[in-house]
């Protein structure tokens, strides 16, 4: 475009507490290796899926929250029920898919998404 400026901006570390040491802020905002990043993914899916599994193997879903009779509800809550047999049987299918896919690292952003829902 005629006549148009670039700007560049530069991103720097936010104001910061007097009694944080500056070595601190800056070391905050370093770049580092995706390698942790990926372990914990890879941990996080796993530990999920071995859970969701053990939920399913031994028949929690069923004994926790479809066959007690009453739950206690929170105050001003009480209008919140568990979901039907069916449909939590199937949230622990989509959890289980998603804590898989977090663990192979297939779409993690939309696993992560699926499994915080």
């Amino acid at each position: 475009m005629p006549g148009a400026r670039r700007v560049q901006v530069r991103f720097t570390a936010p104001a910061y507490a007097p009694d944080v040491p500056r070595s601190v802020v800056r070391r905050a905002f370093d770049p580092v290796p995706a390698a942790s990043l990926a372990a914990f993914r890879i941990a996080f899916g796993a530990t999920l899926l071995w859970e969701v599994a053990r939920y399913l193997r031994y028949d929690w879903v069923r004994r926790y929250w479809v066959e007690p009779l009453w739950n206690a509800p929170y105050e001003g809550l009480a209008w919140v029920t568990p979901l039907p047999e069916p449909a939590l049987f199937a949230v622990m299918g989509v959890l289980a898919a998603a804590a898989a896919a977090l663990t192979v690292g297939l779409r993690p952003r939309v696993a992560a998404g699926a499994v915080a829902v």
